[in-house]
């Protein structure tokens, strides 16, 4: 049989919860809570490499941001 309908376990089913209520926040532009919850959802379940894939991306978004704004500021004074 095929994998595309498959039963999750409850962590599976948590780090899922986790995974689309990161990319809600980062809709929301809460970057560092985002991270947070791929990386969460990247502890839960391992295997997954797309969790862990967001979290680094998300990491690299939040570190570019916040250089942006640092030049932004400097920029002001």
């Amino acid at each position: 049989m095929g994998g595309y309908l498959k039963s999750l376990t409850p962590t599976e089913e948590l780090a899922g919860f986790l995974s689309i209520r990161g990319m809600c926040q980062r809709e929301a532009g809460q970057i560092g809570n985002a991270t947070d919850s791929f990386a969460a959802a990247a502890r839960l379940v391992a295997g997954c490499a797309s969790y862990r894939i967001m979290a680094e991306r998300l990491t690299s978004e939040g570190a570019a941001r916040n250089v942006i704004r640092t030049k932004l500021q400097q920029d002001t004074r």
